[in-house]
């Protein structure tokens, strides 16, 4: 799998609250869409779209998709559940669509898993919005698109005990013929920490 390039991790705060937080200096108004690739199942992290993403908590995220510690997703709408969804793998993307219309519909892997009641109005400009509850919550690649433009990694705005990860994550290589040309190859690997 490609290497996280924009991967935030709470460092610090409490170790079981949502006390930290980020938000996108991006934004998109009509139709659009953020992005993330899962980076790990055993943490809570909540990431979604907001107006305003200057809060650090949980109730101000619009529409948002909750990573749970126990590998299950759940929806959260202003720090409402709206309910939990099946399982979550490492690698996953999960997607919150804003459609021309303002429907607002959460994918898993490119699949409609949850259309919201609420319309979301197209108006708006719309960021992502991160908070995090433990220590080690991180997100992988996040990226949110415009309309039929290209998906771009965000740039975000975060508090000092959220950490940028980025591509910096433990790497090993090991040697060996992996077909038996007679040649060796190297083998990178990445821990997922």
């Amino acid at each position: 799998r490609d290497f996280a390039t924009n991967a935030i991790e709470k460092t610090g705060g409490s170790t079981g609250g949502w006390d930290r937080g980020a938000y996108s200096q991006e934004s998109f108004v009509g139709a659009g869409s953020l992005s993330t690739t899962v980076y790990r199942t055993n943490k809570y992290v909540l990431l979604g779209l907001s107006a305003d993403g200057g809060d650090v908590g949980t109730s101000t995220i619009e529409y948002g998709i909750r990573q749970q510690s126990d590998g299950k997703l759940s929806i959260y709408e202003n720090g409402v559940s709206k309910g939990t969804f099946g399982q979550y793998f490492v690698g996953d993307e999960l997607t919150i669509e804003r459609l021309e219309d303002g429907t607002v519909q959460y994918l898993r892997n490119g699949e409609v898993f949850y259309t919201s009641a609420t319309l979301s109005d197209p108006s708006v400009a719309l960021h992502a919005d991160a908070s995090f509850y433990q220590h080690g919550s991180r997100l992988g690649d996040t990226m949110l698109q415009s309309g039929e433009g290209p998906a771009e990694l965000v740039t975000w705005e975060h508090d000092p005990d959220i950490a940028e990860i980025g591509a910096e994550m433990p790497v090993s290589v090991t040697y060996e013929d992996l077909n038996g040309d007679g040649a060796v190859d190297a083998i990178l690997s990445a821990e997922d920490g």
